[in-house]
């Protein structure tokens, strides 16, 4: 705003003058040149798909039952290597119930190699402002949360007792008691998806392949 304001002010020249030299960046000569094409084509390579994912952007996942989740992005998938590393990864957030109070939940993202171009909304995760169903999806995904809220923010007791008619996961594992719930380790494996789930504390984590 204040930049708006005052056209001609010092910070605002030395934007200009940060944006050229980025510009001319040997390393990002290539993304300038096909970026226009690139967003009208609503296409990325995978050198350049870090610019997709800037930090706070809502992207879409699924990281259980192959169901749509929206996560925010808290660090973008930025290469550091030359020639850039097969694997490159992105942490997402979005907010968990630990069984006291919501929590954030961290996801870290992994997008491996691809050749060429490919469209956004075909990588693993991709930007909810490239999912063609966009409100549909928000819709579904709002409706869900709603049900699931109600569900764990209830006072304890009976109210937290429900009756489920449906199909359903059993996880057998061997369970050792433990005086500090939040030191349980669990494993979930679902088709393309590796979740490897821990809570220390007040953090939790979430390892997504």
């Amino acid at each position: 705003m204040k930049l708006k304001e005052s056209p001609e002010s010092q910070a605002r020249q030395d934007l200009e003058h940060l944006l050229r030299r980025i510009q001319s960046a040997p390393e990002l000569e290539n993304y300038f040149k096909t970026r226009e094409t690139n967003i009208n084509a609503l296409i990325t390579t995978y050198e350049t798909l870090w610019t997709c994912f800037a930090p706070k952007t809502r992207v879409i996942a699924k990281p259980f039952m192959n169901m749509p989740q929206v996560l925010e992005v808290s660090t973008s998938p930025i290469p550091f290597n030359t020639p850039v590393e097969s694997t490159l990864e992105m942490w997402a957030w979005c907010w968990d119930w630990n069984g006291k109070k919501m929590v954030r939940a961290y996801y870290r993202l992994r997008f491996d190699r691809f050749r060429g171009t490919k469209p956004i909304n075909d990588l693993p995760f991709y930007p909810l402002d490239f999912d063609a169903n966009k409100d549909d999806v928000c819709a579904e995904i709002r409706k869900r949360s709603e049900q699931y809220i109600k569900a764990v923010r209830v006072k304890p007791g009976a109210s937290q007792m429900f009756t489920y008619v449906g199909n359903a996961y059993g996880d057998r594992r061997k369970v050792l008691a433990s005086a500090d719930e939040d030191d349980e380790v669990g494993h979930c494996h679902t088709q393309n998806v590796e979740r490897l789930k821990w809570r220390t504390g007040k953090r939790r984590f979430e390892t997504l392949h």
